[in-house]
């Protein structure tokens, strides 16, 4: 792989998962009028495993939720799925990076290419706390959808990334410094995730 991370956190599909609260610029958005991206760097750690990378998300509400559904990379924004035709191999790294724009156009990328399109159609706005690893089961309660993987370098924008600037954070397989990106002062977070 062009890419070997020995830091990052392994999620152990059991139990682990990492509670960020409720990031104001995140929770309770509005994502059919905001424009918001979302990247990070994961892999799958099993071969049957379903696993979440990040979500604002519990059962019946999904205002942001980031996971693999049988392998292929998945996205809700509110009640719309996306979800990408290339399977993960596991134990492999991808950078995956969800991007919103201001009119609610969901464009999903797996390595900087598009592998999955669509629309918020509407936004759910409910409360719920950002988990990274799981999310939550029922309201702001209890997990579920966890799955083993490792997630690193997870970034949220306050725009939509073009498909030149994905392709500039993913920086060939050797993840960019999102400080110095030419976005960066749209820069909303930056978790790296055990560096």
């Amino acid at each position: 792989p062009p890419w070997s991370n020995g830091f990052s956190v392994n999620f152990d599909g059991s139990n682990d998962f990492a509670n960020f609260g409720q990031p104001a610029d995140i929770v309770g958005i509005n994502y059919s009028n905001t424009a918001r991206s979302f990247s990070m760097w994961v892999r799958n750690n099993a071969v049957t495993a379903d696993c979440t990378f990040f979500a604002v998300a519990e059962q019946s509400n999904r205002p942001v939720w980031i996971a693999t559904v049988n392998g292929l990379p998945t996205v809700y924004i509110g009640s719309n799925q996306t979800q990408s035709a290339t399977v993960l191999t596991n134990g492999t790294w991808y950078h995956v990076c969800v991007t919103v724009s201001a009119a609610g156009a969901i464009t999903l990328y797996v390595d900087a290419a598009v592998t999955g399109s669509g629309s918020t159609a509407g936004s759910d706005v409910t409360a719920l706390d950002l988990l990274i690893g799981a999310r939550r089961n029922s309201g702001n309660t209890g997990t579920a959808f966890l799955g083993p993987c490792n997630v690193d370098e997870v970034t949220v924008w306050g725009v939509a990334l073009s498909g030149a600037e994905v392709t500039s954070l993913r920086n060939s397989g050797a993840p960019a410094d999102p400080n110095t990106h030419t976005q960066a002062a749209n820069l909303l977070h930056y978790w790296p995730m055990g560096d």
